[in-house]
């Protein structure tokens, strides 16, 4: 969890996918958006290859939903993800690691 950190650090820590503590997914919410249970919306993005030190930033997809339920949210295409320019746009929107 990231609470007051600021919107360059969460970018920071979306780009580097090797900090990630899930290795292949990072959580992240979205406060301004809430669940039917009045919780922050829930999203995740997803790096399907960190076994190198130097990973590249992750597509800037955030997948809708859970990081518990990622089997079915990342089989084929789905409307339960939103696609964005960079992962700046994805914090400007936004999103913060969880």
């Amino acid at each position: 969890m990231m609470p007051e950190h600021t919107a360059e650090e969460h970018a920071d820590m979306m780009a580097h996918p090797e900090r990630w503590p899930l290795v292949t997914v990072l959580p992240l919410k979205r406060r301004s958006v809430r669940d039917e249970s009045g919780f922050p919306q829930p999203g995740f993005l997803y790096q399907p290859d960190v076994r190198s030190a130097i990973t590249p930033a992750p597509d800037p997809v955030v997948y809708l939903g859970n990081v518990y339920n990622t089997r079915d949210l990342l089989i084929g295409p789905h409307p339960k993800q939103l696609r964005y320019d960079s992962l700046e746009a994805i914090v400007a929107d936004g999103w913060e690691v969880d």
